[in-house]
């Protein structure tokens, strides 16, 4: 084979190991929002980090640990010590932890919900490009009412084995976005009247956007992970605007987060509960949601793709069995229909995934 052939392949082959493996480094745990407001906003795991003797926090020898041993992500690998000249970041942020009860004769079911992200960065930009969420629900039932001990063994326990193991799960789906790779993010989440009454205490007008903030949380870890898409973090607005993560060390960034390319909109329209089954030891009903959903360029108000989804599940009860709260039947629809039915609808429409999808990829 002539040289020159040889040299051009040998170049070939080393750009495009440099681009498989791009280095970013690791900027460690850090909380969503003011360093003055972890407290309220994440009570348990504050407990959690005062416990903690050594110079590194709980959460972030876990993390620090975890990278540690797992630094090669989907299209680059983690300098963890900083020996490397990167330009772009990787932190690992918590945005949200809820704790709440239900309370019964002798019993008392509690209902955990951690929210942490992967934020990819550029520090020197103080830009946020891409974020990858990692969410957890968890429910479990005492005898009696569970002390703030249990709560918080509880809450190290879905750290370190649930987000984990989610984590690593998905370890190698976390790209850098390529160069030519536009961006998406959930801009809008609404309610219809019909559905609010289905949305437990979330369905008053001061809970109402934190819902709406959860189900945006979900469907854009559906979209970063299952879809390989460039996700932006949920935001109304349609312009850059700032958010600050705090971490271990006391300090507080404040990032943009640029307008994103293309903007999609959930609209929850209804939820529907049929009776599918019954017999003399049990019941079987039909949990369902319907909503409308559509993808758009806000900047220049063009809609690209609109469309109903329809999603159900059956739920079964045995006689005798007591349902303490309906909402969390008609979240698990929701939310089930934001992991795997919004995929497999946007995946089937060969269109939109050749045309605004594909623009918006990873790979």
């Amino acid at each position: 084979m002539p040289k020159h052939i040889i040299l051009t392949l040998a170049l070939t082959l080393g750009i495009g190991l440099l681009c498989a493996f791009q280095t970013v480094k690791y900027a460690g745990f850090c909380f969503s929002g003011s360093y003055a407001d972890i407290s309220k906003n994440y009570p348990y795991t504050q407990i959690i980090l005062q416990e903690s003797d050594s110079p590194q926090s709980y959460l972030d020898k876990l993390f620090y640990d975890y990278f540690s041993a797992n630094p090669e992500l989907g299209n680059f690998t983690l300098d963890i010590e900083h020996k490397t000249q990167a330009t772009l970041s990787l932190a690992m942020a918590l945005n949200r932890e809820e704790v709440a009860f239900e309370y019964y004769e002798k019993q008392t079911k509690a209902i955990y919900n951690l929210g942490c992200t992967v934020f990819i960065m550029d520090f020197a930009e103080l830009t946020v490009l891409q974020s990858y969420p990692i969410n957890v629900t968890y429910i479990d039932l005492y005898n009696g009412e569970p002390d703030q001990q249990t709560i918080v063994q509880t809450l190290k326990k879905l750290y370190s084995e649930f987000i984990l193991k989610k984590l690593e799960s998905n370890r190698k789906n976390i790209y850098i976005r390529s160069s030519g790779s536009l961006t998406i993010k959930v801009a809008n989440v609404n309610f219809q009247e019909e559905a609010l009454p289905y949305l437990g205490s979330y369905g008053t007008e001061q809970n109402l956007e934190t819902y709406s903030s959860i189900v945006a949380q979900h469907l854009t870890e559906a979209l970063a992970f299952k879809m390989n898409l460039t996700v932006l973090p949920y935001s109304r607005s349609n312009l850059s605007y700032k958010m600050s993560l705090s971490f271990s060390d006391a300090s507080i960034q404040n990032f943009t987060i640029p307008p994103s390319s293309y903007d999609i909109d959930v609209n929850v329209l209804r939820f529907v509960k049929k009776l599918y089954k019954e017999t003399a030891v049990e019941r079987v009903d039909l949990y369902g949601v319907e909503l409308e959903m559509r993808i758009y360029d806000a900047e220049f108000n063009t809609e690209y793709w609109k469309q109903i989804i329809q999603n159900g599940a059956p739920k079964q009860t045995v006689v005798g069995q007591k349902i303490g709260n309906e909402f969390y039947n008609y979240n698990e629809i929701l939310l089930l229909t934001l992991s795997d039915k919004i995929p497999a609808t946007l995946k089937e429409d060969k269109k939109l995934m050749k045309g605004i999808l594909k623009k918006c990829a990873n790979y």
